[in-house]
């Protein structure tokens, strides 16, 4: 049974997830996340993980920034016991403004 994400307003400007049981983990993958900000946590995703067991795993995302230690103001995970990054990138989508 999966119970993964609980989205809270303050944090996460582009997303955030809150592992609430020891046996939660999350794959986040193949997004885009630009250009966000949040009150608190990070600007692009917030992970709150409170337990050594719950694994946080970030793959192929282009973020905003370019620090993906899960540390920074950006990509923030507050258990990084289990987490771990790959092939992330921080490249301008050159989203089209649709209104032009």
């Amino acid at each position: 049974m999966q119970k993964i994400l609980v989205v809270r307003v303050n944090y996460g400007g582009g997303l955030s997830a809150y592992l609430d049981y020891a046996e939660d983990n999350i794959d986040f993958y193949n997004n885009i996340l630009w250009g966000n900000s949040a009150g608190s946590g990070g600007n692009d995703l917030y992970v709150d993980s409170s337990y050594n067991t719950n694994q946080t795993r970030v793959f192929n995302n282009d973020f905003s920034c370019n620090d993906y230690d899960g540390l920074s103001t950006c990509l923030e995970v507050t258990n990084t016991t289990l987490y771990s990054e790959v092939n992330n990138i921080s490249t301008d989508p050159l989203f089209e403004n649709a209104g032009s």
